[in-house]
């Protein structure tokens, strides 16, 4: 492969790489009532903690919720 071919080949791998990220981008527009929903379940979230509301909590948290605690375990749903 010559020199001019090579250039050819990492010039169109450029401009594949920059218009797959244009699209990727452009199919993530803003919307006002996801972020209103988003923020309404975190602020819930954050109220049943505090509160200790384990039923809030499990209504809140998917089946498969995983977090790490501040001691690098896994917990699970059942076990948060």
């Amino acid at each position: 492969m010559s020199s001019i071919d090579r250039l050819k080949w990492y010039l169109l791998c450029a401009v594949l790489f920059v218009m797959s990220s244009m699209l990727a981008t452009a199919q993530h527009k803003y919307d006002p009532l996801v972020e209103a929903e988003i923020r309404r379940l975190l602020e819930a979230d954050t109220q049943a903690f505090l509160r200790a509301d384990v039923e809030s909590l499990t209504k809140l948290y998917a089946d498969d919720f995983v977090v790490t605690n501040p001691f690098n375990k896994f917990l699970n749903a059942m076990r948060c």
